[in-house]
């Protein structure tokens, strides 16, 4: 939950203000609205990660989730990663039902919930693991280009100037040109 601070109380200038005698209130705030909408690749590594955990231990999901960039997803990654070793498989749905518990946005709630239809107590081998992160990580490059070239579109359609223009599309021609490259890894 996130609280911020009650505004109605003021202080006139020169006043000095005692924190240690004075109290205050906060208000609950929900600002999962305001939330950004997760990103396609995202709900599939998302829903990955939930369906099978252990590739959660792939040598990849450092990089992997200092590239995922909606923070409710890279929270429950991380706390899939915290928990993972240190419970008891047969556990592991507990820990699931435990999670939508909290506060979370209904679309995150939704990719869990839909992962968790979809779990089984089988195991991936190391090897299919590896390949599945790869893939993923490959799928979260192509989603970060892909919105850069998004916002360089927003960008060139408010640019003042025509040379602005050109270069903007100058970028956008390099992200483009990234992001063929990714595609023919």
């Amino acid at each position: 939950k996130t609280y911020r601070p009650n505004k109605n109380k003021t202080v006139p200038v020169g006043e000095e203000l005692n924190l240690a005698s004075e109290t205050f209130s906060f208000e609950e705030v929900n600002d999962f609205d305001s939330a950004l909408p997760v990103s396609q690749s995202e709900n599939l590594l998302l829903k990955k990660l939930i369906t099978n955990p252990e590739c959660i231990l792939a040598n990849l999901i450092p990089e992997v989730l200092d590239k995922i960039q909606h923070f409710e997803v890279k929270r429950i990654v991380k706390w899939l990663k915290e928990i993972y070793l240190e419970i008891d498989e047969a556990e592991y749905p507990l820990f699931l039902r435990e999670k939508l518990k909290e506060a979370i946005p209904d679309e995150i709630r939704n990719i869990i919930i839909s992962a968790m239809n979809e779990y089984t107590n089988e195991r991936l081998d190391k090897e299919v693991i590896e390949k599945t992160v790869a893939d993923l990580n490959l799928k979260l490059d192509k989603g970060i280009l892909n919105s850069k070239i998004d916002k360089l579109k927003i960008e060139h359609a408010q640019a003042n100037t025509d040379e602005e223009g050109l270069e903007i599309l100058n970028k956008i021609q390099q992200v483009r040109n990234e992001l063929f490259a990714i595609k023919n890894k």
